[in-house]
């Protein structure tokens, strides 16, 4: 169970659920995949309860939407970034665009992806509700210890801009780095460290070989 379902499950207090999980059986890349797209479709047909209100928290899940029967069903999308961005013809994702269509609301994360939704699912709007991911503070919260500073290198008199996030095209990665490299010319107490894996192979050596003084984790 992913985070998002685990928090929702934790505040849905006394609702009786009925959850369909398909197997982790393998650490192999790709095996869970092929698990999720060619049997996770005969299981949840088999463990459905047909007149509950179904919960499907993943976008790249919506293709049982157009597989199974699920009337009733909501949809969590987040993004439709290799639609809309890389214009995927991938047939998985041309199943979650048509079972995204056959959903009876969608939950997005913001407007933005709200209009992507609306312009390359041809979604209608009034089905559309935007709820922003919420932040645990119990789990996140503002830390003054400055101990994790000598782990990068960074001085206590130093300013940081942090960037949480992948390196890939879309993120503007570049231009973030580009501006960087402005600022620190004119502030030259100043680091950028990056978090997130770079999602690209060797994209970040590199942006290291360029760019010295960034701490890059």
């Amino acid at each position: 169970m992913s985070k998002y379902q685990s928090e929702i499950n934790s505040k849905l207090g006394n609702v009786k659920l009925n959850r369909i999980e398909y197997p982790d059986i393998s650490k192999t890349p790709g095996v869970n995949k092929i698990v999720e797209y060619f049997v996770y479709p005969f299981i949840v047909k088999k463990e459905v309860t047909k007149n509950n209100v179904k919960h499907v928290t993943r976008q790249d899940l919506a293709f049982l939407l157009e597989l199974i029967d699920l009337k009733k069903t909501i949809v969590t999308c987040h993004d439709i970034i290799p639609i809309a961005y890389y214009h995927t013809q991938n047939p998985i994702w041309k199943l979650n665009a048509k079972g995204l269509r056959k959903a009876e609301k969608i939950i997005t994360v913001s407007e933005f992806s709200k209009n992507d939704i609306i312009k390359h699912i041809r979604y209608p709007e009034d089905k559309i509700e935007i709820i922003p991911p919420a932040v645990n503070h119990n789990l996140y919260y503002q830390n003054r210890n400055k101990s994790i500073l000598k782990k990068y290198g960074i001085k206590e008199d130093e300013k940081v801009i942090l960037y949480v996030g992948a390196e890939e095209p879309r993120k503007n990665i570049q231009v973030l780095i580009n501006s960087f490299d402005k600022l620190k010319s004119k502030i030259s107490q100043i680091k950028l460290l990056k978090v997130g894996t770079p999602n690209y192979l060797r994209v970040r050596e590199k942006l290291l070989l360029r760019f010295q003084n960034q701490a890059f984790p």
